[in-house]
């Protein structure tokens, strides 16, 4: 296994960030670059609604019947999981299952552009409901960031760093707008399985590739 290097972040905040090698992030940016006829504008809140006063951003949507396309990535993206899942056992022993099985985003931001307003991962509605934990992961160097509002943190936007929390309004946070460069991530949810004692038990999954359950089949 690659010996990921930790990005040190206190044990309460309940986050944990590691380095992936530069050549996956040069290879998830190259599937962005080659895909511009699929690129959309970012979207916000329930309804998916465009407002650029909240976010601002270009997305590339990977759906899980494409997950081919960013295997290698996801190999490395399981590995940090598994790392998470030893730094925060409870996340994982005290829960029903969850896997990743929704889609993926490529979000590019140009100079001036980021998500600007203070959110969390999970706001209760819709199938974000379903949503455990995110995973974020800067496709390159610049002087943009996160802020995390309650845990006092600024991630910054190094190439290579992959960061993995909570959903929940206790990481509630906004994108640091960068005026001068660029911040192209990689991000995504692990999410809970519908069961019949939701009202999400009827998600189409239609496409699921089993084989990136990458995680979490208990």
């Amino acid at each position: 296994m690659v010996n990921y290097k930790e990005y040190d972040l206190y044990y309460a905040s309940l986050m944990g960030g590691w380095y992936i090698p530069d050549n996956v992030c040069d290879e998830v940016v190259e599937v962005y670059n080659n895909n511009e006829s699929l690129w959309v504008s970012g979207k916000v809140g329930a309804d998916a609604i465009e407002d650029y006063e909240i976010k601002k951003s270009t997305e590339l949507i990977i759906h899980p019947h494409n997950f081919n396309y960013i295997h290698n990535y996801l190999i490395h993206l399981g590995n940090l999981i598994e790392k998470y899942k030893e730094k925060y056992p409870f996340c994982n022993t005290t829960t029903t299952e969850w896997s990743l099985w929704g889609n993926i985003k490529i979000q590019h931001y140009k100079p001036g552009e980021g998500f600007k307003a203070w959110h969390a991962e999970n706001g209760g509605f819709a199938n974000h409901k379903m949503r455990h934990l995110v995973f974020m992961t800067y496709l390159n160097t610049s002087d943009a960031g996160t802020e995390f509002g309650n845990q006092e943190i600024i991630t910054p936007c190094h190439k290579g760093l992959t960061i993995i929390w909570p959903t929940a309004w206790t990481h509630t946070h906004r994108g640091v707008v960068s005026n001068s460069q660029e911040k192209t991530i990689i991000t995504g949810w692990y999410d809970f399985h519908p069961d019949p004692h939701t009202d999400l038990n009827n998600n189409n999954l239609d496409g699921l590739d089993y084989h990136y359950l990458i995680n979490n089949q208990k």
